[in-house]
């Protein structure tokens, strides 16, 4: 009980940072834009350990646009695969499928393996459904990738998404 009290404050006061650092970027955010634009997927990150997600979807709004005002591929795609996850953890996965499939041309664009990775995860996860026997060995591509690029979320999901299929199929 005690580490996840420990946890908790160290993740709010990790935020009021966060909150600090955004605050001080204002005024030069169309001067340094990557600077805004990581500082706004920092709080991002924060905020999902948090499992608080008010205010998160406005913040990536404005971090997409000034990803694609910069011209910056690379931090667009992180902000729209952020804005997809977080649609997805809000409970409305078909909002982040236009997020998704635009994270993934950017991802191939910039050969990005882990920008890649969680709009494959996602396309494999609705194929458990479908086709369990095909989602194993998609999933178990995931996992792979996952794994080499130490992307422990996507990993986790993955592997419990594989014994879902798995079991479907009656496999052990």
């Amino acid at each position: 009980h005690g580490v996840g009290v420990s946890v908790v404050n160290a993740l709010s006061e990790e935020l009021m940072h966060r909150e600090r650092i955004i605050k001080a970027l204002e005024p030069m955010a169309d001067a340094r834009p990557a600077e805004m634009i990581d500082a706004l997927v920092e709080w991002t990150r924060v905020k999902h350990r948090l499992n608080d997600y008010a205010g998160v979807l406005s913040r990536l709004e404005r971090a997409v646009t000034l990803a694609r005002a910069s011209g910056d591929q690379g931090r667009l795609g992180t902000a729209l695969s952020w804005t997809a996850n977080t649609h997805f953890v809000m409970g409305f996965p078909s909002r982040a499928v236009p997020y998704l499939v635009e994270t993934q041309e950017i991802g191939r664009g910039l050969h990005d393996e882990q920008m890649v990775l969680l709009p494959l995860f996602f396309g494999t996860w609705a194929v458990v459904d479908r086709d369990p026997a095909a989602a194993v060995g998609q999933i178990q591509e995931v996992i792979e990738l996952a794994r080499k690029n130490g992307v422990t979320d996507v990993l986790g999901h993955a592997i419990a998404y594989r014994a879902v299929a798995l079991a479907r199929n009656g496999s052990r």
